[in-house]
């Protein structure tokens, strides 16, 4: 086609949508803060320098036909500057860069939600003057506190109990109720420039008590086919009124009395879909590649029950970390993924292990299986 994607951010997510790029026919440039970031190891070619880096922007567009993003708390300076230069350009961004002010900071995204009336629990935005006396009284306890931006990978959010009000942050965030849930879920829709929306199977999370990142996520979820057709249609009618193009991630919770609840909304590709790649017709980055280059979308159907384990860092992975992004096959039904990343962080995310099988439990027990096992080398690399 002879066209070239630019990619803000370069970690995982960045990677595998240049590795996709690739596989298409279509270049890619990534914009970059580091040098040896994943993304940077795989793109076509790369811009260096920081997100709020207007030269760099510049850089990025003059070399691309279409700019997308692999995260969402893109500085504001940055998405004005993608809107202006679109404006007068024949330069696509993807998904508008309206779409990520809006959900980039969780207290307009909860808002949105609120006044479209979509189903979410109820929260309230807090500031430094905001007491835990006030919400307590107001959700009882426990509730949930987030950043109102900048969290990821569980940073950002803090459960608050008895006897944790030293533990509040007086900044810019806001408190939710927390939900009775049966189990957490996620649905992958993809909107094309032209108004075709698709969504994937519904997706279970497993997420720790303790840090809220997701450990591990299976597909097809246990639920029922109409709470699955609930989940999907609820999915597809955000991404409309949202007016997106691309991928989008709704995570949803899914309560004790069998209602479906919008926790939040990620305008990107997403930790929970990189099953897609080996257990599904159409990948998630293909997908959304498809949606923002005007192509025709992808078969989202599900070829196997499929688990993914993300890997977070242990001190056993250290000789682990001067591999390049990289996947190799641990068992017949069992892909272990890579990220390169070169250095290890106790509970970075590293790399993940997909597994497909015939039932979801023995995906499961395979993935699980996987992890345990990941050691000091990564024999034969594919």
């Amino acid at each position: 086609m002879g066209t070239t994607v630019g990619v803000i951010g370069a970690g995982q997510l960045g990677t595998y949508l240049c590795q996709a790029a690739s596989a298409m026919g279509l270049s890619t440039v990534t914009l970059s803060s580091s040098a040896d970031a994943p993304a940077v190891q795989v793109a076509d070619s790369a811009v260096i320098g920081e997100f709020d880096n207007l030269q760099a922007v510049r850089e990025l567009c003059g070399l691309v036909d279409i700019v997308t993003y692999e995260f969402e708390d893109v500085p504001q300076a940055t998405l004005d500057e993608l809107s202006k230069i679109a404006s007068t350009t024949s330069l696509q961004v993807f998904p508008d860069p309206s779409v990520l002010s809006l959900l980039k900071n969780k207290a307009t995204q909860k808002t949105w939600l609120r006044e479209q009336g979509f189903p979410t629990g109820d929260f309230c935005i807090c500031d430094q003057d905001t007491t835990v006396e006030s919400l307590t009284a107001r959700f009882g306890l426990p509730f949930v506190q987030k950043s109102q931006t900048g969290g990821f990978d569980g940073r950002g959010v803090q459960v608050i109990n008895q006897g944790d009000a030293g533990n509040f942050w007086h900044t810019a965030s806001i408190v939710e109720q927390w939900v009775n849930h049966e189990t957490e879920l996620a649905v992958i829709v993809a909107r094309s420039t032209s108004g075709v929306c698709v969504s994937y199977p519904v997706i279970e999370m497993a997420c720790s008590p303790t840090n809220q990142v997701l450990e591990v996520a299976t597909s097809p979820a246990a639920i029922g086919a109409d709470l699955e057709q609930q989940a999907r249609a609820l999915g597809e009618r955000i991404v409309t009124a949202l007016d997106g193009v691309g991928l989008f991630a709704i995570e949803m919770f899914l309560t004790s009395e069998g209602q479906i609840l919008v926790n939040e909304i990620s305008p990107r590709v997403h930790n929970s879909g990189h099953m897609t790649i080996e257990a599904h017709h159409t990948s998630q980055y293909t997908q959304h590649l498809l949606a923002i280059s005007g192509q025709t979308l992808g078969d989202t159907q599900q070829i196997n029950p499929a688990a993914m384990s993300n890997v977070l860092y242990e001190d056993r992975m250290i000789m682990l970390c001067g591999l390049p992004v990289s996947r190799w096959q641990h068992d017949d039904q069992t892909v272990v993924h890579w990220y390169g990343k070169t250095k290890g962080v106790l509970g970075r995310k590293m790399g993940h292990i997909t597994s497909v099988a015939d039932t979801l439990n023995r995906a499961k027990e395979l993935a699980l299986a996987g992890l345990a096992s990941l050691d000091k080398n990564a024999p034969g690399i594919i």
